[in-house]
């Protein structure tokens, strides 16, 4: 048996107790973090004082010193888990991000693999490319002409302006030519400047 002394317990009060050889015990854990856990075994030698009694200074001190035991327990255990879940949750989402972001590249790069490049477009489809790129052709050099005929029309038309509309007619007419069918050996008319 150790020495004795005064236990101060919350609900108990005040007691005379004597801590054993092997009442104090300490234990570790890495299995959740490092925990460690103070054990301390004492066995009751004396008389009991009770908080509940006339003694008023046993009993403020049961309930400043419990109150603040407790409180500081509460607050190192509650940023004990803190740190912990902290710790283990970043750990965990970077490790799922990390295998999400990894499955998706691996899904994308095998169907990227597996897709077979694009045949050749066909003889029809080049003609029909060539017919759609001639249309849009056609359809500048009418709103050009339509804009410089304009100009001559209402007799307003400058040297330059008559000299594109004669130049933008010549490209359409050129354009007009084209044969589509044989495409994609086409050569297109130049455009006017």
């Amino acid at each position: 048996m150790g020495s004795t002394g005064t236990l101060v317990h919350p609900t108990l009060g005040e007691l005379t107790v004597s801590v054993t050889e092997s009442g104090l015990r300490m234990t570790e854990s890495a299995e959740s973090g490092r925990v460690f856990e103070f054990t301390l075994t004492v066995i009751e030698s004396g008389l009991k004082f009770f908080a509940v009694t006339n003694s008023t200074k046993s009993a403020t001190a049961v309930g400043q010193n419990w109150l603040r035991t407790y409180t500081t327990m509460l607050a190192k255990y509650v940023s004990m888990v803190r740190g912990e879940i902290r710790s283990v949750v970043q750990g965990i989402r970077i490790r799922i991000i990390r295998q999400t972001a990894d499955q998706w590249i691996g899904m994308v790069t095998r169907s990227v693999d597996d897709v077979p490049p694009p045949p050749p477009p066909t003889p029809e489809e080049l003609q029909q490319q060539a017919e759609y790129e001639k249309r849009q052709l056609l359809d500048t050099a009418r709103v050009k002409i339509d804009i410089y005929q304009d100009a001559v029309d209402l007799d307003m038309a400058t040297d330059a302006e008559k000299s594109a509309l004669t130049a933008w007619r010549k490209y359409r007419v050129l354009l007009n030519r084209v044969d589509c069918a044989t495409a994609p050996d086409i050569q297109w008319p130049e455009q006017p400047k």
